[in-house]
């Protein structure tokens, strides 16, 4: 599993939006059906794709992605 922590410029930005960042391969639903199987959580549990990432949140993605 890798960890990541968002930087202190991506607080307040969209899960969804993050995802499409560091991961520009894969398209939306992609994101959306990983979010909702949980090979993606943050904190440690499932989240919605609208989620806006806070101070000190951790994604955590499965490493089949």
């Amino acid at each position: 599993m890798k960890n990541f922590t968002p930087s202190a410029a991506e607080i307040g930005m969209r899960l969804d939006r993050w995802l499409k960042r560091h991961y520009s391969n894969f398209p939306h639903s992609y994101w959306v059906k990983a979010l909702r199987t949980g090979l993606i959580l943050v904190n440690s549990a499932k989240q919605e794709i609208s989620y806006r990432l806070q101070t000190d949140d951790q994604i955590q993605i499965k490493e089949t992605i």
